[in-house]
């Protein structure tokens, strides 16, 4: 027996020969001796030279080019190449696994992907956790070694919270009213910002409670139902798709009453 032009020995393989057959026993086998055999057959009539090919199956090699895309807080897109060698079999489909970094635990298998398909959607991942990924096909034989996405993917949105709102203050106020102006921020997170929050407490409270949310980019508001006599200090929130943002420098307290006294006129004309 040769392949390639080298011969092979008892050392290497096991031949026996039976009445109607010759069973072949190879040692040492690995899938990259796969290929073309020359066997040589003779008996008292002659010989012949039969030429076989020999197919030495295993599990697949690791999927190649494993790739992370279109990353948001709860999914994210999976894609790879197929294997450079099926093992010799078909490929029957794709493992993916993943990884969460929050725990000391292992892989977790997630879903599985046809064998004609390199692409998964991989879903229910938790905001800002971080994770790794791999892929292993497989075959008849078992599974391949994983192939992996090398990077740790964190679970976002490709957006973050919109900067703080600047220079907030309090333009005027009655007894149960106050308008409350502000500045754009200098950042809009990557996506347009869809409103604002406006909040406030009385100078002395420790929580901040939402008075007013409005929609659109302008930068002006009117808070109404304050309390006449409470002192109150005001604070914005810009908010876009990935919600709101820092809030902003508080306004300086203001007194909920009225700003100005009633008028009143004065008679100075000398009495007669």
């Amino acid at each position: 027996m040769a392949k390639d032009g080298k011969n092979f020995g008892p050392k290497d393989v096991e031949i026996v020969v039976h009445e109607d057959k010759a069973v072949m026993k190879m040692k040492k086998v690995t899938r990259d001796m796969s290929g073309n055999y020359q066997f040589k057959f003779s008996n008292a009539q002659g010989e012949t030279i039969k030429e076989i090919f020999v197919n030495i199956q295993d599990v697949p090699s690791a999927p190649e080019n494993v790739e992370v895309t279109d990353v948001c807080q709860s999914s994210c897109v999976l894609k790879w190449k197929k294997p450079r060698d099926d093992g010799g079999t078909p490929i029957l489909r794709y493992v993916i696994e993943r990884q969460d970094l929050s725990f000391k635990g292992g892989w977790n298998a997630v879903g599985e992907a046809a064998a004609t398909e390199q692409q998964f959607k991989c879903e229910e991942l938790v905001n800002k956790k971080e994770y790794k990924f791999r892929v292993m096909a497989v075959n008849k034989m078992g599974n391949s070694e994983p192939g992996v996405f090398p990077k740790t993917v964190l679970a976002k949105d490709p957006w973050d919270e919109p900067g703080k709102p600047g220079n907030a203050k309090c333009v005027d106020w009655d007894k149960d009213h106050a308008d409350i102006e502000w500045t754009k921020p200098e950042s809009d997170g990557g996506s347009p910002i869809t409103g604002y929050v406006i909040e406030y407490k009385e100078k002395f409270g420790k929580d901040w409670v939402t008075a007013k949310e409005v929609t659109g980019d302008g930068c002006k508001a009117t808070v109404d139902g304050l309390t006449e006599g409470l002192q109150y200090e005001f604070r914005v929130r810009a908010v876009n798709k990935a919600g709101p943002g820092e809030p902003s420098e508080a306004t300086k307290p203001i007194i909920a009453k009225s700003r100005f006294g009633k008028c009143s006129l004065v008679d100075t004309r000398p009495s007669s």
